[in-house]
């Protein structure tokens, strides 16, 4: 996603398998971020603190998807290690259930 602006268009989505259900989920933003970057908070007190935290994720995202997101998705985000001791993150909301 970092290295190929043209990645996405054919990666927008992704699959997590749990026992009895198939979750897809659309990729909205992604971005570099320290290993203690509040990225990794869970937990919010109010709705509109959430949704601050979403436009967040929104805005550092490295390129303008045309997805959207807001306080009333269900996000899940991805991390994995990069460069010079940093993370990169992946951010999705969910699209679908299937059971």
């Amino acid at each position: 996603y970092r290295q190929e602006p043209k990645y996405y268009e054919d990666n927008r989505y992704f699959t997590v398998y749990v026992p009895g259900k198939t979750l897809r989920y659309e990729i909205f933003s992604w971005y570099e971020a320290e290993a203690d970057d509040s990225v990794y908070q869970v937990g919010f007190a109010a709705d509109a603190a959430f949704g601050a935290f979403v436009d967040q994720m929104l805005a550092r995202g490295g390129q303008n998807t045309k997805a959207t997101a807001d306080r009333t998705d269900r996000i899940l985000t991805l991390s994995t290690c990069s460069a010079q001791g940093k993370r990169f993150v992946v951010h999705g909301k969910l699209l679908e259930i299937r059971q």
